[in-house]
């Protein structure tokens, strides 16, 4: 079975390998989620980019756009389903957190509980759509809640690593700027693949069996 730290320097292999280009897709998904309206755009050109990245295909730098025109449709779709969920789930968070009171405290840890869950679900789907022969965001999250319900010690672990990496780029900001995002979309991808592969492995078994 492959490691967590197999994968972690996986990852860093296949940052160092594409460093320059890696470097230029980050800045670009910095500049594109300040920007708000682009954030769907440049996040789906970066993971459709990454997944050739882990594949260890060689990319060149039109390679992101011609992905991002190529899923822009699916990338709003799923952008304008995030910003109404996260919406709906913050305001409850907040909105619990005015009364004081234990019940409250309860809903509010609920509701933070199905951000955190929410969120290992999103990732896993930035990394499903590209492997979709037809992507589409029901597809996308149904696969993506399967994998992490079926794979929980690689998903705590995937949530852990991308959490110490934020605390790191909150002190290190450059870091974010420069390649922080990209090794995030990496580390998710190079996670999913692993994941598949175990399950396809799984299934070959359990078919030889029958």
């Amino acid at each position: 079975m492959i490691t967590t730290w197999q994968i972690f320097k996986k990852t860093v292999l296949d940052m160092w390998d594409e460093m320059l280009n890696m470097i230029f897709f980050n800045l670009i998904w910095v500049f594109g989620t300040v920007l708000i309206l682009f954030w769907p755009f440049v996040t789906f050109a970066l993971f459709y980019t990454v997944k050739d990245i882990g594949d260890g295909f060689g990319i060149k730098f039109s390679k992101f756009f011609s992905y991002g025109r190529q899923s822009w449709k699916l990338a709003y779709v799923w952008g304008l389903i995030n910003v109404v969920a996260y919406s709906l789930l913050l305001f409850n968070i907040r909105f619990y957190g005015g009364f004081g009171t234990q019940w409250a405290l309860f809903l509010q840890i609920l509701f933070f509980s199905l951000v955190v869950f929410w969120i290992i679900i999103q990732l896993m789907m930035l990394a499903m759509y590209p492997r979709l022969q037809e992507p589409g965001f029901k597809l996308a999250v149904r696969n993506s809640a399967v994998i992490v319900g079926r794979n929980p010690i690689h998903s705590f672990v995937l949530i852990i690593e991308v959490a110490l990496l934020l605390l790191l780029f909150r002190f290190i900001p450059a870091i974010m700027l420069i390649i922080g995002f990209s090794f995030i979309a990496l580390l998710v991808n190079n996670t999913l693949d692993v994941i598949l592969k175990k399950e396809l492995a799984v299934q070959d078994e359990n078919q030889q069996n029958n």
